[in-house]
């Protein structure tokens, strides 16, 4: 199955999912007050913490492998990497155990059952990444894309239901988050009761996925840092209140997030394969088309982010700017990712990776000491832009060193100078409401999305092999 038809399906069936998620997010700026929210964001935090340490970067770790290793069967690596999955949830919940009681304390936790219900979700969520990716390797993106669907569609009635019936809305959104993960849990079974074996464990392959591993995880935990220090600082600083209103701002950027996180599903496995079969032609039609489908989406956002903000509710219109300011960094990371899975797939480049998200993590870390008193939670988002941009020129300077192709950085500071531009626009720009000047942006979207197609994708082909595929 050729990239553009995988791609293709997990876009529209990610859209769908992802699109009925979406919908809930104007209902939550009415129902669900900033403070709530901003408990619910910290306790997300706490969740994406936990998962972290109990996934150990393993799906990363599948993915290499699955390409890397053509002479290990299925059942061998599924099999070990079943195994490292226990010790790390063995790990991960002793250390919930032993940093509860500090959590509730340092967090104003009112309620330590959420916490309990955060780390039986982490626990159930770390299944379903590794049956994705095994499905993605052999190109049934179909039942990937079927099961997204399925998921998503089931936590979001859920997540509607519960919230507006119950009177805990954090309880509520916790509730359906757990119900989405264990049913991916389920699903995955299976598959991993069908490719375990445990006479095929052994401690020479737990000890290969497992340095590896470690030596990805500081990427990983850098990335999380990133994302999520902000929120924390916030909350220490701040209080819930502005939390809530910043989170409003990153629950809208998951809609790019979500679609970056399923290009790169589809995109790492892909990279892999063309980097084993040393197929230049094909890495650069994977380049130029994710960087297209990012550029597009997250122009879009940007310059209609005011009709965007017309759906959500009067307690978080502040989170205007943050959304504009984390889309923009959302692209900044999109590019990121795009070239980062050269330096994982060559083994000598994943610890320079690390060491450079090591350091802008840290670097992020006193941006937002920096910022969030002095600017509020604007201040939080620019960190988080300057935390990327720092990042780009090293992973960039090293994936040309693991592996020289056109990685098309002019089109790149080209289409950041559009976005930057963009941005300003819609912040300092006309406030009101005007059709003329609605026009003249669709037409600045339409002519600007046409320039950039016709420069990197040769359109025909691209029709010719989705009416082929579909």
């Amino acid at each position: 199955m050729g990239v553009v038809k995988n791609t293709g399906i997990l876009l529209i069936s990610e859209t769908i999912a992802k699109g009925i998620a979406f919908l809930l997010i104007p209902l939550y700026s009415y129902v669900i007050d900033p403070k709530d929210f901003g408990k619910i964001a910290i306790l997300q935090l706490v969740f994406t913490g936990f998962f972290l340490i109990v996934s150990f970067s393993l799906k990363s770790t599948f993915d290499k492998f699955f390409f890397d290793n053509i002479n290990t069967s299925t059942k061998t690596l599924f099999s070990n990497v079943f195994a490292l999955q226990g010790i790390a949830i063995v790990v991960g919940g002793f250390t919930y155990l032993l940093l509860k009681t500090i959590i509730v304390g340092l967090l104003e936790i009112n309620h330590p059952v959420y916490l309990d219900i955060v780390m039986i979700t982490a626990v159930c969520a770390v299944f379903f990444p590794i049956f994705n990716s095994y499905f993605i390797c052999v190109g049934k993106v179909k039942k990937v894309g079927f099961y997204s669907i399925v998921i998503s569609l089931t936590r979001s009635v859920l997540a509607l239901m519960l919230v507006l019936k119950m009177e805990d809305k954090i309880l509520a959104v916790l509730a359906a988050n757990f119900m989405e993960h264990l049913l991916g849990f389920i699903i995955s079974l299976p598959t991993y009761v069908k490719n375990t074996r445990l006479n095929l464990i052994k401690f020479k392959k737990i000890r290969e996925l497992g340095v590896y591993s470690v030596h990805y995880f500081p990427t990983i935990l850098s990335n999380f840092v990133i994302k999520f220090s902000d929120r924390f600082m916030i909350q220490y600083m701040l209080g819930y209140q502005s939390l809530g209103v910043y989170s409003m701002g990153t629950r809208l950027v998951n809609i790019p997030g979500q679609f970056i996180s399923t290009i790169n599903k589809n995109f790492t496995p892909q990279i892999y394969q063309s980097l084993q079969e040393v197929n230049g032609l094909k890495f650069n039609q994977l380049v130029r088309y994710f960087l297209v489908a990012l550029f597009i989406l997250l122009f879009s956002l940007i310059l209609f982010s005011k009709e965007i903000f017309l759906l959500i509710g009067p307690e978080y219109k502040k989170a205007f700017v943050v959304f504009i300011f984390l889309c923009f960094s959302s692209y900044l990371n999109g590019y990121s990712l795009l070239i980062q899975p050269v330096m994982t797939y060559f083994k000598e480049y994943v610890k320079r990776k690390s060491i450079i998200f090591m350091s802008v993590g840290a670097m992020n870390i006193i941006l937002n000491l920096l910022f969030i008193p002095e600017y509020g939670i604007n201040g939080a988002a620019l960190a988080t832009i300057f935390s990327y941009l720092v990042a780009i020129p090293f992973n960039y300077f090293y994936t040309i060193k693991a592996f020289s192709a056109n990685y098309y950085i002019q089109w790149f500071f080209l289409s950041c100078i559009i976005l930057l531009l963009s941005g300003l626009y819609m912040i300092f720009g006309h406030s009101q409401f005007s059709w003329i000047e609605f026009t003249l942006r669709m037409f600045l979207f339409l002519m600007t999305v046409y320039f950039f197609i016709s420069k990197l994708v040769n359109l025909k082909d691209l029709i010719h092999k989705f009416s082929r595929n579909f």
